[in-house]
């Protein structure tokens, strides 16, 4: 399991509790065109959060959905300037 698929999983559950891995590899799947959730990269993150934006409030409020979609958008962020250091 990669860093970031892992980081993502732990914002995930903050959010979808106990359904955060499934909704993830399922978001994966269609938003990513990815079978392996874990082949995840920064790049990745922007369709990631638009899947997120208009599927997670069938699960959490739409306020809870709109925080997850904006702590995986910096998440990216993060990554970037990682990668740049």
């Amino acid at each position: 399991m990669t860093e970031l698929y892992q980081s993502i999983v732990e914002i995930a559950k903050t959010y979808m509790g106990l359904i955060a891995e499934e909704y993830l590899a399922r978001r994966c799947r269609v938003s990513l065109d990815k079978s392996d959730p874990t082949d995840l990269e920064p790049d990745d993150l922007d369709r990631l959060a638009a899947g997120i934006d208009m599927t997670a409030g069938a699960y959490i409020s739409e306020e809870k959905a709109k925080r997850f979609k904006e702590e995986i958008l910096r998440h990216k962020h993060k990554y970037y300037l990682k990668d740049k250091t």
